[in-house]
């Protein structure tokens, strides 16, 4: 369980993190860079599932010292046999596939489930939207997969409240830790009358169908138009039907370097997101940008968002959406108010003392 004397810890994720495309890769990455921090004499060993960019985006994890091994996760185990004193899988998908070679090849680690999200709940909203047998036919193959990961771990890595009461419902004695994520706040926010419009934010990973494209049509075909504002497109992988909303009135830019400091350029994030599940980085990023994000239920879920918040920010329908959006767009007062409370939201809840004591008291819990 040795690396030149070192303990070993196996992270198994989709990917080498693509920071700068969302979909939960920028907490992947700040989990690799914390447990260096916490654990400086452990051996970080990232076993990414495809090689997809790994030569793009390898060298800032080797640089801390992670040894980066993209492809081949199953050979990996089964050759470093006995070495892992901890296993981490992130995803049920990944739970599922290596599972098996875990337990065979590595039954003395320590072993943590990464429950980014409870993938079973946006496919069980994407069914509700959709009404696809195939969809509501997914959402039970993976709370299936989810259960059996939670009884499986010894400790569930938690990134919201509503991942832990599902662990805790399904293994009451399983530890858990609750590290959503963490986000620094722009050196200078620029003010309301520095700022530009609308933003609509969110990485397109997902692809054709998927619940950002979902979102992006909303917001461009049906909120803009009634509030009658410029409306930006930002973020990573832009669909053929979202590029195909680049008009007079809407603007599709793709990928930005910088996400809060992009953010802090616009008065109003859009997010009418039908269908999704845990916490939508993209809102604590605006949040620490002090931007106040028009939003759903669903996108609201787990930002931890006060009465007055939810009743300023959160809407279901495309009109009142964009009637809130209207009032923080006009009214400088209510506007501050919101993005004041947003600020001290992601400081209080979503900063790097925070995610880093959480994750700390969480491997102590387990004796890592």
């Amino acid at each position: 369980m040795t690396h030149s004397g070192r303990e070993v810890i196996f992270v198994i994720d989709d990917r080498v993190p693509h920071v700068d495309v969302g979909v939960g890769d920028p907490r992947a990455a700040l989990l690799g860079r914390c447990l260096v921090m916490l654990r400086p004499e452990a051996h970080i060993v990232w076993c990414a599932v495809s090689d997809e960019n790994a030569e793009k985006y390898s060298p800032p994890l080797e640089a801390i010292g992670i040894e980066v091994l993209a492809g081949n996760v199953e050979e990996t185990l089964m050759r470093r046999a006995g070495e892992a004193g901890v296993v981490i899988v992130s995803r049920p998908s990944n739970f599922a596939m290596f599972r098996s070679i875990i337990d065979c090849y590595q039954p003395q680690a320590v072993r943590i489930y990464d429950a980014e999200s409870l993938f079973y709940r946006r496919s069980m909203l994407e069914a509700m939207v959709t009404q696809q047998y195939q969809t509501e036919k997914r959402a039970g193959a993976e709370i299936a997969a989810e259960a059996e990961a939670v009884f499986w771990a010894d400790g569930v890595l938690a990134i919201a409240e509503d991942v832990v009461e599902f662990a805790k419902t399904i293994h009451p004695e399983v530890v858990t830790g609750l590290c959503s994520y963490a986000v620094s706040p722009p050196i200078e926010v620029p003010s309301f009358e520095e700022r530009r419009d609308l933003v609509f934010f969110g990485g397109f990973r997902a692809g054709p169908g998927g619940p950002n494209e979902d979102a992006a049509m909303i917001a461009a075909e049906e909120i803009a138009p009634l509030i009658g504002r410029p409306l930006v497109i930002a973020g990573a992988g832009p669909t053929p039907r979202v590029k195909n909303l680049e008009s007079s009135t809407v603007s599709v830019v793709g990928r930005v370097d910088d996400s809060v400091a992009y953010l802090a350029g616009f008065r109003v994030n859009l997010c009418p997101l039908r269908f999704g599940s845990g916490l939508k980085l993209r809102l604590v990023d605006a949040a620490a940008a002090g931007t106040p994000s028009v939003m759903t239920a669903c996108a609201a879920e787990n930002l931890g968002l006060d009465d007055n918040l939810t009743e300023i920010l959160v809407a279901d329908s495309v009109s009142e959406q964009a009637e809130k959006a209207i009032a923080l767009l006009n009214d400088a007062s209510l506007w501050q108010s919101a993005s004041d409370s947003l600020r001290l939201l992601a400081e209080e809840r979503f900063s790097n003392r925070v995610f880093e004591s959480s994750l700390e008291k969480f491997l102590r819990a387990l004796g890592v």
